[in-house]
């Protein structure tokens, strides 16, 4: 990121404040800070009289909040806040009960509250600004969105130039939960918390837009959609959930920035005529990454969108995933226009063994695959045709399908750059599985064989012991016939695991163990605030309790399992290639 790609504040007063995170019951007030003038170096650091020690403190932080900043009072409580304007005073930013709305303290920034009488100032006013590039470099390593949400909002309370730098990341990817979050995020899109003169909304900061969490309607929603169109100008990224989403809505969303490369569209549509959308068939020819799952009228529907959609994308196109676009003719009109596809995903769809030796003979380039489901396309012809053509595949899912050890044997022979594999549910024979592992076992990542098919025992949970010192995800789910040695093998073996999903084995569960597990799951939100690491989750049933007074063996060994690994994170391959 460019630090300065937010320059400094206007020398007229300036506005700030927020929601950030602060104690339960604290009314914030927006601040009103005016510019620091320079000072002669020769008078930096003096400390001849009280003012002119205030006065550097405030040059050297770039304006400065009272010592009663909120910054200083971070709660790790999940709170959000709601502006309440006030006809003659200040916006004052109060508690409310949504967790998921930081952005609100971007909303009405133009108010100029008076400063306080109060002469000393805070610390916040002595904070390098190199502190803030510490900042921004550790939430880059953060798995939550919501906690950098949190972070960046508590940033823009600290003084003039973090709220400068930090405000467009904020703004950058926001998190929206509920629809009254989105509401104050599009008004937050067209108002400015840089003051009057600027005159662009912070809409033009956003980059990601994800409103899949959203349950949004048409025309319900509609204007606020055409709002965001209209101020989210510079996006790169679209994801969007809507009920009887209007494709001429769809059109402006879309080409609202010249920029987006990314569109991912769920839900339902309503109906559309071919005749209007000239400007959408455009926007296909140069998007990067497509994801079309929606419902329609019928299959006559899909298959009209499918039509449009496959004949029109252009050899940018480097991720691609459409419900109803699995023919052999929209495989083949496809992969002929996108020579340079990646990431193709056709899972719990119809797609055919002619269809994917097509896939294999035009798409060298293509790195995962997802064949969930697809029983007609997992062949033994058919995944030597795959494994031979597309030599750089790396992630690939054959979830329940019957190819059987013939496909296995294929992967064994050819899938060199193989490092996930998902086999949930696939059947085989347990020779050709621990084959597999000792071939394929070195590279592999990530691993998924919950409901094996086959008679999956200790062999296989040994092998990925001394095989699979790569792992990082596993997932065991089903597979009942594994003993407690063969798993504390499996831990000590794979030393980066990190997530590690398990039920317990037969007769290690029980209705006492289903419920503590579920108990466990409703808990488990609160858990992971704590300092404790995440670093995997099992997943499953504990024994319930042995003899009178103690506790099973085998339930204190899945108990320590939980301890040991702890997420919330997924063995499945879109987890693995986003």
């Amino acid at each position: 990121m460019d630090f300065m790609m937010f320059p400094p504040l206007p020398s007229k007063p300036v506005v700030l404040g927020g929601a950030g995170l602060h104690n339960r019951g604290q009314t914030v007030l927006a601040k009103s800070i005016p510019h620091a003038r320079p000072q002669h170096p020769s008078r930096r650091g003096s400390t001849s009289s009280t003012t002119s020690s205030t006065s550097s403190l405030e040059d050297e932080g770039y304006g400065s909040f009272e010592d009663s900043s909120p910054i200083k009072n971070i709660s790790g409580k999940d709170r959000a806040v709601s502006v309440s304007p006030t006809p003659s005073g200040p916006t004052i930013f109060r508690r409310g009960s949504e967790v998921d709305n930081m952005l609100a303290f971007e909303m009405d920034m133009d108010v100029v509250v008076p400063k306080s009488d109060k002469s000393s100032p805070s610390l916040a006013a002595a904070l390098l600004p190199e502190l803030l590039r510490i900042v921004l470099a550790m939430l880059d390593d953060s798995d939550s969105s919501l906690y950098r949400q949190r972070t960046l909002a508590a940033c823009c309370l600290v003084n003039r130039y973090w709220h400068g730098v930090a405000t467009g990341a904020l703004w950058q990817a926001p998190e929206l939960l509920t629809e009254h979050a989105f509401d104050r995020f599009v008004k937050g899109c067209i108002l400015s918390s840089r003051g009057a003169s600027v005159k662009h909304g912070n809409g033009i900061f956003v980059r990601r837009l994800d409103l899949n969490r959203i349950r949004l309607h048409e025309p319900t929603h509609t204007p606020l959609l055409r709002v965001l169109a209209s101020a989210c100008t510079t996006m790169r990224s679209l994801k969007l959930w809507c009920e009887q989403l209007s494709m001429h809505t769809l059109q402006i969303l879309a080409l609202a920035s010249p920029h987006l490369d990314t569109l991912v569209v769920a839900g339902h549509l309503a109906n559309w005529h071919d005749t209007a959308l000239h400007s959408f068939t455009t926007l296909l020819s140069r998007l990067h990454t497509i994801q079309i799952d929606v419902g329609f009228d019928g299959d006559a529907g899909r298959a009209r969108l499918a039509r449009l959609v496959s004949t029109n994308v252009g050899p940018t196109l480097r991720h691609f995933r459409m419900a109803g676009a699995d023919s052999d003719t929209r495989v083949a009109s496809i992969t002929r226009r996108c020579p340079n596809l990646q990431v193709l995903l056709y899972g719990w769809s119809n797609l055919t063994e002619s269809a994917l030796r097509t896939v294999a003979s035009t798409l060298p380039d293509l790195r995962v695959l997802d064949l969930r489901g697809c029983q007609r396309a997992v062949t033994p012809l058919s995944m030597d045709a795959l494994v031979l053509g597309c030599p750089a595949l790396e992630s690939l899912d054959i979830s329940f399908t019957s190819g059987g050890d013939a496909v296995i044997h294929s992967l064994v022979a050819h899938a060199s750059n193989l490092h996930t594999l998902i086999m949930a549910g696939y059947a085989c024979s347990e020779p050709a599985l621990v084959r597999l592992l000792h071939y394929r076992g070195a590279q592999l990542k990530v691993l998924s064989l919950a409901w094996f098919g086959g008679n999956m025992t200790d062999a296989t949970v040994r092998a990925m012991a001394k095989y699979c010192t790569r792992l990082e995800k596993l997932d065991l789910r089903g597979c009942a016939n594994v003993s407690e040695d063969a798993l504390r093998g499996l831990v000590e073996g794979c030393g980066k695991l990190r997530v590690f999903k398990l039920e317990g084995p037969g007769g290690w569960g029980g209705e006492d163990a289903m419920r503590d597990d579920t108990q466990q799951e409703q808990e488990g939100g609160h858990h992971h605030h704590v300092g404790v690491p995440m670093v995997g989750h099992v997943n499953g049933a504990g024994a319930g309790a042995g003899a009178a007074g103690g506790v099973h063996p085998a339930r204190e060994f899945l108990d320590e399992l939980r301890r040991t690994f702890y997420s919330e994170e997924l063995v499945r391959l879109e987890e693995s290639m986003m």
